[in-house]
């Protein structure tokens, strides 16, 4: 008999995270300046729209980055195949709500340039 518990179902998050792959996507898209950056912008220009279009906007910018870094390194092979869908398999882990709201949580800082330190 299959017995479903609170710790059994906690043990599927990851550092707090609905999964692995939401909290890795969500990892790189704040730790590196440009696409922290280009997600804030992104993010700014669909303000105003509904929190789907809002996740299909940042899905889309997302999964466009990963298929033209795969095209620019491995253009028209079927590594490059393998790779797009072994991408598109993790990101359809991911709970892009987690992350977009994760992003509303978080307050735009200004990063200071080593001069001004």
């Amino acid at each position: 008999m299959l017995m479903l518990c609170k710790d059994c179902l906690e043990e599927q998050k990851y550092n707090g995270w609905l999964n692995y792959e939401t909290w890795c996507v969500n990892l790189h898209l704040t730790n590196d300046e440009h696409l922290y950056n280009s997600v804030l912008e992104l993010l700014k220009e669909n303000k105003n729209k509904e929190d789907y279009e809002r996740v299909q906007a940042l899905k889309e910018y997302v999964c466009n980055s990963l298929a033209d870094l795969a095209d620019s390194y491995l253009p028209s092979s079927s590594v490059r195949l393998l790779l797009m869908d072994l991408y598109l398999s993790a990101l359809s882990e991911v709970d892009w709500l987690e992350i977009l709201h994760s992003f509303e949580e978080k307050k735009p800082h200004k990063i200071l340039d080593k001069r001004e330190s």
